[in-house]
């Protein structure tokens, strides 16, 4: 089993206490209420448990996921195979003056909390990506002609756009599994800022192609530099991810046979 979210250890499966801070404190009953969801009641009488004990293996994309289950699971086996970055050509398209933010709108994707900065400065953003936070955020940039709402954008358009753009930025507040608009972005040769919450700083650093920021404030002074990159994506090829994944298997196997042998 993949942990591409939380489910195994949040009933919201995101570890956002009431869908607008990172969970630090359990308060699940309450949670779930807030967030329209009826109590998982059940979640509390082993059926979790028994049901895990069925799977032989947990992967985690990024370490942090890895630490985050483990505080709450700590007897399940979990390894790391981080997600891979399918093979795309670098665009031929010259760089403009525009930062970029890929995501979807919601509002633990953080985009609320860059907005100001741009209206303030003039800078100019563009924010691909819709969802239920869309109009929200629409309301906060009105009046900021510097600041275009693409909406959806395809996937094979997706790659032309981050080529374009100075550098892209990823405000999450939530704890993000993994940073796959990093990976895409530097394909292009883009920078990333990318701010501290979840698998993100560990991808920046892993990949060396940006910058992460503790707050807005600290994100301004950085957008006053100049950010270059040369990004080593080697670790997030397809090749790679699938070996690793066999190797895991052909281990699990062998496992399995000593066992039955012993």
């Amino acid at each position: 089993m993949t942990l591409h979210e939380y489910w195994v250890v949040c009933a919201a499966h995101s570890l956002m206490r009431n869908g607008t801070e990172v969970c630090t404190t359990r308060t699940c009953h309450t949670c779930t209420i807030r967030r329209g969801r009826p109590p998982q009641l059940w979640r509390s009488g082993g059926v979790v448990a028994s049901g895990l004990d069925n799977i032989d293996l947990f992967l985690a994309p990024s370490q942090f996921v890895k630490d985050k289950v483990e505080e709450f699971l700590p007897q399940i086996p979990i390894e790391v195979l981080p997600n891979f970055l399918p093979d795309r050509p670098v665009v031929d398209a010259p760089r403009e003056d525009f930062f970029l933010i890929v995501a979807r709108l919601e509002y633990l994707k953080g985009v609320q909390t860059v907005i100001p900065l741009f209206r303030d400065t003039g800078r100019p953003l563009k924010i691909a990506g819709d969802g239920d936070y869309a109009a929200e955020l629409r309301k906060l940039a009105a009046g900021a002609p510097n600041i275009e709402f693409l909406g959806r954008v395809p996937s094979a358009e997706l790659s032309t756009l981050y080529r374009r753009a100075c550098a892209v930025i990823i405000p999450s507040i939530c704890h993000e599994t993994f940073g796959l608009v990093i990976l895409e972005a530097l394909q292009q040769g883009t920078p990333v800022y990318a701010s501290n919450y979840g698998a993100l700083p560990g991808i920046i650093d892993q990949t060396r192609g940006g910058r992460v920021f503790h707050s807005i404030e600290e994100l301004a002074k950085m957008l006053d530099g100049e950010l270059t990159v040369q990004a080593d994506l080697s670790a997030f090829q397809s090749r790679v991810h699938l070996q690793r994944y066999l190797d895991l298997i052909a281990s699990l196997r062998s496992d399995q046979k000593s066992h039955a042998h012993a």
